[in-house]
């Protein structure tokens, strides 16, 4: 697999403030793989955690960091990414560290965990995918990528949600397009995701419910003091509970448990529940960091034409937007930008031949509701000679997008004015 004479190696990161976990594929790889922290198992978790040798500038990471805090007594900083989030420097013996260099450390040591990477600065496209995505995230995640030093690396940032629907757009096609539920139980507290779609649209809208439980919180009220088999029967009344409110509607259609928390030892009554009326159920802990790799697959794969499904999370433009042009002589439609497309970087840079005042006139379809609205940008002032028309446009923030038009003239035949027309739409 190469674009433009470059190997590529692809990894989907998810970063979690309690584990993390590393999947990619590269050149020779039959399919994506996940890092295994023991070798033969499918010991995917890695613990967000580090930890320095007292006196020495010695770092451990993940297991060993755990260990090593325990049994020397060494430094341990955990909870990186809330850390992170705060920007706040972290006191460690008499040094102050700022957490994006903390993290940055982190991620580092984790990529030489793949085997067949040979050095971290051979990976060509990074999808970090995390709970919940916002700008300041972007901004400080991007500086702890950048201090690794891999050059002319691709860096992207999603959602577990969207890295979830990408996985499932590679699961059995019985299940594409249809409802399904994610249950994480990897802290305190138990998320789920309900992944649904508007199948009136075309392409069929994907989209998420979130909601999340005080698991914890309630099984400390509920069991008390018990002992360990009686809080493990508690445990399974409480999931069964949040399942049977879960599937009300009789309308899911699979159901994933992800998370280190979940085992055999408790599922009994809970796992009938899941599994009733024909649901499929699947356990495991690297859909997300899969997904975020099978994501990237997707982008160079030549076989990947046209979408079927789209995904409008929050951070996704929801419409597309083009203009009616004349090529050849004949009236077509000309995409300028696609529904699903990061808003940050919804982008086009193109130019137009226009002789009226009113040449651009955009085309607005909302993928929600598949409605279609026409919006015109009158060129005032402008005098009616045919010009080239150079036209920029970019997301200002998830429901406006900002148009700059600039006079290019016409060649040797009429001088550029570069005069400018800026106008601001919303979607």
């Amino acid at each position: 697999m190469e674009l433009s004479g470059r190997k590529r190696i692809l990894v989907g990161y998810e970063l979690g403030n309690e584990v993390s976990r590393i999947s990619y594929y590269g050149d020779g790889m039959d399919d994506v793989a996940t890092v295994s922290v023991v070798s033969g198992e499918e010991a995917f978790s890695i613990p967000t955690f580090l930890c320095k040798r007292k006196g020495v500038n010695q770092w451990f990471f993940g297991n060993e960091a755990l260990k090593y805090q325990k049994e020397v007594e060494g430094i341990g900083v955990g909870d990186l990414l809330e850390k992170f989030k705060k920007d706040e420097p972290v006191l460690i013996e008499e040094g102050e560290y700022r957490p994006v260099a903390l993290l940055s450390l982190f991620i580092k040591r984790t990529l030489g965990l793949i085997n067949s990477l040979g050095s971290i600065k051979n990976i060509s496209d990074l999808v970090i995918t995390v709970k919940e995505e916002n700008e300041d995230l972007w901004d400080i995640l991007k500086e702890a990528v950048d201090n690794l030093g891999i050059s002319d690396l691709n860096l992207k940032i999603q959602t577990n949600g969207e890295s979830f629907f990408h996985y499932m757009m590679h699961e059995d096609a019985s299940l594409r397009g249809e409802k399904v539920i994610l249950f994480k139980y990897d802290s305190d507290v138990m998320e789920k995701t309900v992944l649904d779609y508007n199948k009136k649209t075309k392409p069929v809208v994907a989209y998420i419910q979130k909601e999340s439980f005080p698991f914890n919180d309630t099984l400390k009220e509920e069991a008390g003091t018990l002992d360990s088999d009686s809080i493990s029967s508690i445990k399974d009344g409480i999931f069964n509970r949040i399942c049977e409110a879960s599937f009300k509607s009789g309308d899911v259609k699979a159901t994933y448990l992800i998370g280190d928390r979940f085992n055999s030892d408790w599922l009994d009554k809970s796992l009938k529940t899941v599994c009733g009326l024909g649901r499929r159920a699947f356990m495991g802990n690297n859909l997300f960091s899969k997904g975020a790799c099978l994501y990237l697959k997707d982008l160079y794969d030549k076989e990947v034409t046209e979408k079927e499904f789209v995904f409008l999370g929050n951070g996704k433009l929801k419409s597309n937007i083009g203009m009616e042009v004349y090529r050849q002589g004949e009236l077509s439609y000309f995409a300028i930008l696609d529904a699903g497309t990061d808003t940050k970087e919804a982008v086009n840079d193109f130019d137009i031949y226009v002789q009226d005042k009113e040449a651009v006139k955009l085309i607005i379809t909302s993928l929600s509701d598949g409605k279609e609205k026409r919006v015109s940008i009158v060129l005032e002032d402008y005098d009616d000679d045919c010009r080239k028309i150079n036209v920029k446009c970019h997301m200002i923030d998830d429901e406006t997008v900002e148009f700059t038009l600039t006079d290019m003239g016409l060649g040797e035949l009429i001088e550029s004015t570069k005069r400018e027309w800026r106008e601001k739409i919303t979607l």
